[in-house]
């Protein structure tokens, strides 16, 4: 070539000389890339499209052999219950709950519906017969501590047990000894070197009040199984007051509107004259009267269906006004206050009461949240509400198609919408904020992460003291990569982390997502950055000696950061790959439980929960990495075409190592039929104008005359492509037609509500059955005598 250049550098753009005719080569091979790119695209979301209307449709290993539901994460009732074996089918274990396809989830329900009653009697005003059952999620966390409590308890009579069958002996423990778990694995505080005298007796049958002391010592069976009785009493007791609460609601969801019936009640003092007050039963319910008097009783279903007609004529036709009529029917010492600015004040206070009211549902908590589910007996049903605008009031009652059950995060379920919607925008900047700051840790792998850097750390001078060359030039190649792919196997976690702790989101499936957009995006920077950093700084010197040969420094240096990968490729082929075949996460931890456990202490929940705990597939996870490679090539593609056949290799392999790894090692805990495949699909697309964007400022460093011009509109047709897929495929994809839904209501109609349950969106705390600890083994017993 032209440009001198050795190894695969000579087969790239950096041995074609300056404003050269070779440039069109590049030019018109990128054009028919994206030609390609768009058609194959194309093709796979028509087939996700006819793959997803057949989900949300029919679903996918739908349990149609009978087997009822139960609601702990959507789980079946031969899943509720021990397995038999390992091997029974993971495909009926894992199916899509049907009744997920006809519910949608409810938020910002407003607080004169927040409860099943009331919600069911708004959705059947809307859709006169055709709502099966809604549920309104409730703020739970006390009795959610007290089953953690409980389970902690039956995990602590489970090891006894485990104990009493390894060694033949009877478990003894010191109340109030402090417990310590590894790896999800319970030590032993157990002795059983006590003699009868030094055991306080305990009646595992009585239920009274008695406390022992610290430090006594106490047989471990009959204590832990007296405290499970009492903790199994107490939850049962909390869930049905709280069942009772979720059918008709409380007084205490109405106190939202503390302080807008404050400034009612002033308004009416301030324009009404006082009358004589209400007696009791004339008093109305949720008034400000009767808050400030504390009265704590639940509303009658006809006072709830009362507010809720109350709520649906809100606004209504008797309360359109003419423009400059908004207070004619007030009194003249109202309408002076308004025109003084009373009415901008009480404008003011709603709004500040509104912000106390999310901060109030928020951080206190209301035992009726702003979240619920509906069910519907018809897909057509469903469709409409999913859709359809449910209330003229504004930032109210919004509906879509709701998760499977397994999908929700239910200790997040009852977070306002608004409050996540804030705290998704507040995480956002600052991770933009990070992704700027992101390029100080990435220039300095760059500049760092070489065997001179190593050489001058005390100890490591004998790096460089070698003769052989090999060993520099090895850690100047790979040191960066591994460092880089060290640096980046980190964001998930912390992404993981903002999305669950921080954001609130409600479904697992909405964090994945989320962790794949910021993945994705902190990749994005991380090879761009890569290659500005990279071509700058190794040309930096050159271009300080001659600043009017800048242009051609940087077009013959930005290629040669290929190399850098090439080597990051490679070591994902030959190291990457067989990590994720050989699960070095899984084989260490097993490895850890086979050196120091003594597998026969262990208890059955043990085993299922921390050596034999099924894995799943995290995608927000491993769609980001894919992606990176498939930018990797978009962007080298025309540059340097070697990287094409490194990525070539790649993926032919990672299809080999991933189809196993789907088939055979994970397991889905949820379905949504394939929900992040088209944002996988524009990200990839976005990958597409990135190296478009970067091809065409390359061609103007190589100084091309034309060929900019003819890859100018290339980034704009791109984005248009990625319009009309949004419009054509991922919006219809989002959920079935009308048209559709009503010809399969008319096919299944018999089916319907073969497999529905009111319980179904009820929270797991709610509906969880009466602990009482597994057997040592499975198939074994453990008789108390």
């Amino acid at each position: 070539g032209e440009g001198n250049m050795t190894g695969f550098y000579a087969m790239s753009m950096s041995n074609v000389a300056q404003s050269r005719w070779r440039l069109w080569v590049p030019s018109i091979f990128i054009w028919l890339m994206t030609a390609y790119v768009v058609y194959v695209l194309d093709l796979e979301f028509r087939h996700y499209l006819l793959c997803r209307m057949e989900f949300l449709g029919k679903g996918w290993g739908s349990n149609s052999e009978g087997d009822s539901y139960d609601v702990l994460g959507g789980k079946s009732v031969n899943e509720s219950c021990e397995l038999s074996t390992p091997s029974m089918s993971r495909n009926k274990i894992y199916s899509f709950h049907p009744q997920a396809r006809y519910s949608v989830i409810v938020e910002k329900i407003p607080v004169e519906l927040r409860s099943d009653n009331a919600l069911y009697d708004y959705f059947n005003s809307l859709l006169p017969g055709k709502v099966h059952s809604a549920c309104v999620v409730m703020n739970v966390s006390e009795l959610e501590r007290k089953i953690y409590r409980r389970m902690r308890v039956v995990r602590r009579l489970e090891k006894a047990q485990a104990f009493n069958r390894a060694t033949g002996k009877w478990a003894t423990h010191k109340v109030g000894t402090p417990r310590c778990s590894i790896l999800g694995v319970d030590l032993l505080p157990f002795c059983s070197n006590e003699t009868d005298d030094n055991v306080s007796k305990i009646n595992r049958h009585d239920m009274g009040e008695e406390i022992f002391s610290k430090g006594e010592i106490v047989d471990s069976v009959e204590y832990y199984t007296r405290e499970l009785a009492m903790f199994n009493a107490e939850v049962l007791s909390f869930q049905r007051e709280l069942k009772e609460t979720a059918q008709n609601g409380n007084d205490q969801n109405y106190d939202a509107s503390w302080f807008r019936r404050l400034v009612d009640h002033f308004d009416d003092s301030a324009s009404n004259p006082p009358s004589r007050p209400e007696s009791p039963s004339e008093q109305h319910y949720g008034s400000f009267d009767s808050m400030s008097k504390g009265r704590n009783f639940k509303p009658s279903i006809s006072r709830l269906k009362s507010l809720r007609d109350t709520y649906l004529n809100k606004f209504g036709e008797d309360l359109i006004i003419q423009p400059g009529g908004e207070d004619k029917n007030e009194t003249k010492l109202r309408r002076f206050m308004n025109k003084i600015g009373f009415s901008f004040l009480s404008s003011v206070c709603d709004r500040f009461k509104k912000q106390i009211d999310l901060v109030v549902d928020t951080v206190i908590g209301r035992t009726m949240s702003s979240t619920g589910f509906v069910t519907f007996t018809s897909l057509s049903a469903v469709t409409f509400a999913a859709s359809a605008n449910l209330c003229h009031l504004p930032d109210t009652l919004e509906a879509k198609m709701a998760p499977t059950p397994r999908d929700i995060i239910w200790k997040n379920a009852s977070i306002p919408k608004s409050y996540n919607d804030s705290r998704i925008e507040i995480a956002s900047a600052f991770l933009m904020v990070g992704a700027i700051l992101w390029s100080v840790p990435l220039v300095a792998i760059q500049a760092f992460a070489t065997a001179d850097s190593l050489s001058r750390v005390p100890g490591m001078g004998w790096i460089l003291s070698s003769n052989d060359d090999r060993l520099a030039s090895l850690i100047n190649g790979y040191l960066p990569v591994l460092a880089l792919l060290a640096l980046i196997m980190i964001l998930p976690m912390i992404f993981e982390w903002i999305a669950v702790a921080y954001e609130k989101r409600k479904t697992h499936s909405d964090v994945q997502q989320s962790i794949l957009n910021r993945y994705f995006y902190y990749q994005l920077g991380n090879i761009y950055i890569t290659v500005t950093a990279g071509s700058i700084w190794d040309s930096l010197f050159d271009i300080m000696q001659a600043p009017s040969s800048a242009f051609r420094i940087l077009g013959r240096s930005m290629p040669t950061v290929v190399g850098y990968f090439v080597s990051f490729l490679l070591t994902k082929i030959l190291a990457g790959l067989p990590m994720v075949l050989m699960r070095g996460g899984s084989l260490s931890k097993m490895m850890i439980y086979k050196f120091f456990f003594n597998e026969r202490l262990l208890t059955q929940r043990e085993l299922d929960e921390a050596i034999y705990k099924r894995e799943q597939l995290l995608y927000g996870w491993e769609y980001p990495t894919q992606l990176l490679v498939i930018v990797i090539c978009f962007t080298y593609a025309c540059i340097s075409p070697i990287i094409l056949f490194c990525g070539a290799m790649y993926f032919h392999l990672a299809l080999v190592v991933y189809k196993k790894q789907v088939l055979y090692v994970f397991t889905a805990e949820y379905e949504n039929g394939g929900a992040m495949f088209p944002s996988v699909l524009q990200r990839t697309l976005v990958g597409l104008v990135c190296g478009q964007v970067t091809f065409l400022g390359y061609m103007i460093l190589r100084e091309g005359y034309f060929q900019p011009l003819v890859l100018f509109p290339l980034p704009f047709v791109t984005t248009t492509v990625m319009t009309r897929f949004h419009d054509y495929y991922i919006k219809s994809s989002s959920q079935l037609s009308v048209q559709k839904a009503t010809q399969l209501d008319e096919s299944h109609r018999q089916n319907t509500m073969e497999h529905f349950r009111k319980e179904t969106f009820r929270q797991p705390s709610l509906t969880a059955p009466i602990e009482s600890p597994m057997s040592y083994r499975r198939g074994e017993s453990f008789a108390l005598t």
